[in-house]
């Protein structure tokens, strides 16, 4: 889920009508106090009513870390002068959820292949980065593929020794919040 909904609700506890009262709610970096999003309103709150809003707040393109949510009123001091007051500030952490993606280069499908075969994957997690990626033939123990070229996200190694047939790679792959992906398949026959 790429988003989160902030609900809030404003009381009026006093003896005089808030009327037309400029509210926002601030998305933050608590250890810079940077403004990464918000939202503006102007409410009418009665004597001893409530207002109750919402702001759905996008997490696309966020950085895994904590945000404060601050909600604030723009109002007058006894003296006339305009003021801006906290009414409530929550925080959130945004995590990494979902697995990486990982996808074959090689073999090609279902083509035919010497006896040693070059196994290249790769592997992108645009949130919490790669942990390990892995693979394993033919159902045997799941091996761990080194880096191939970093930059690219590519990860291989050489298979030898392989005999005669059809064989079945499957690759996973686990970012470094532990989500991992699902086995990835490919088959290539080996034809000597």
């Amino acid at each position: 889920n790429s988003s989160l909904q902030a609900n809030y609700t404003i009381r009026n506890e006093g003896n005089g009508e808030l009327s037309n009262l400029p509210l926002t709610l601030r998305v933050i970096t608590p250890d810079t106090q940077a403004e990464v999003s918000s939202q503006n309103e102007t409410v009418d709150v009665g004597v001893g009513d409530s207002y109750q809003g919402s702001y759905e707040i996008s997490t696309a393109g966020l950085s895994m870390r904590t945000y404060g949510v601050i909600l604030e009123a723009e109002t007058t001091d006894d003296d006339g002068n305009a003021k801006v007051i906290t009414i409530g500030t929550r925080f959130f952490t945004v995590v990494d959820r979902e697995a990486p993606d990982l996808s074959f280069i090689k073999p090609a499908a279902n083509g035919v292949e010497p006896e040693s075969v070059q196994v290249i994957v790769n592997a992108a997690d645009s949130m919490s980065g790669i942990k390990s990626v892995q693979m394993r033939i033919d159902g045997g123990e799941w091996q761990t593929l080194s880096p191939y070229n970093i930059n690219e996200g590519t990860y291989g190694m050489m298979l030898s020794g392989l005999t005669e047939g059809e064989h079945l790679l499957e690759a996973r792959c686990t970012d470094t919040s532990n989500n991992t992906i699902a086995s990835v398949l490919r088959t290539f026959e080996v034809d000597t």
